[in-house]
């Protein structure tokens, strides 16, 4: 990696990973026994006018469903030994979600569960975009259950994992449940990853299980000038994850529009401020 890449990759992660911390967290449930809480996926904080919402992947949503316990989120605490405590919280609201290809959902959180999400913060439209621009810089950044240890008896701390690289123009040729206009990809080989420090090569964990869900941003956008004369306040959400081609060496993930259309079929009294900010399509 030039001295250039290195100092670009450097400067976006020290934009990025503060507004990350604050709004991406950890989904998951409470046991049988409404105590030991267990992380599934990774869902992102977004709020339009007064309605706060978790997005996340639909799979993760079905899964928590399934295990029929209470779900939680881990909402993030203090650092230690290079490790964000994560403290569960339940998550009281309603679901609503998009089955496959897209694959995305969003708790919609009832007002009593609101008050419970302190030091956190909710991403509001203009921070996100409704889809990625491709041979884009684009991130992931999730809390893969390899990297989840326990702290002490009583709690848990997690090493997010936060993940550069270049968002692919693909047709999804060869790609199982795929759609080009839904969809996009992250390149993902293992191969080619390295830490942002220049210090060599960044291994990934075995499997990806638990980013799933989690938010993937944009920090540099092609048509909006050179990389290094790239402005930290174009740094968006434009995705959900949602896939990964592990033999392929891609990360699937669906685009931020999805969602939106999902607020907007769900919330009807949503849709004038939606169509304010993302078009007249939207307040319809």
């Amino acid at each position: 990696m030039s001295d250039i890449n290195v100092r670009l990759f450097r400067e976006m992660s020290e934009e990025l990973v503060p507004i990350f911390r604050q709004s991406v967290i950890p989904l998951g449930v409470y046991g049988d026994n409404g105590n030991e809480a267990r992380p599934i996926g990774t869902g992102t904080l977004f709020e339009v006018a007064d309605r706060k919402f978790i997005v996340s992947a639909g799979h993760v949503v079905e899964a928590i469903d399934n295990l029929r316990g209470v779900a939680c989120a881990f909402l993030p605490g203090i650092v230690e030994h290079d490790r964000t405590r994560l403290t569960p919280v339940p998550v009281v609201g309603r679901a609503y979600r998009l089955e496959d290809p897209a694959d995305v959902a969003v708790l919609a959180l009832a007002q009593e569960a609101v008050a419970t999400f302190s030091g956190v913060r909710f991403l509001r439209m203009v921070d996100v975009e409704l889809r990625a621009e491709p041979l884009g810089c684009g991130w992931a950044c999730g809390f893969p259950n390899e990297y989840i240890r326990d702290l002490d008896a009583h709690s848990r701390g997690v090493a997010p994992l936060t993940l550069a690289s270049t968002i692919l123009r693909h047709d999804g040729d060869g790609l199982s449940n795929f759609d080009p206009f839904t969809h996009f990809l992250l390149e993902a080989n293992r191969a080619n990853f390295g830490w942002a420090d220049g210090s060599g090569a960044a291994p990934l964990p075995e499997r990806l299980n638990g980013i799933s869900g989690c938010a993937v941003w944009q920090t540099w956008w092609p048509s909006r000038g050179r990389i290094d004369e790239r402005r930290a306040r174009n740094i968006k959400v434009v995705g959900v994850q949602t896939g990964h081609y592990r033999n392929r060496g891609f990360i699937k993930a669906t685009h931020w529009g999805v969602v939106a259309e999902l607020i907007r079929q769900s919330f009807p009294e949503l849709r004038p401020v939606l169509g304010m900010y993302f078009g007249p399509g939207f307040a319809q």
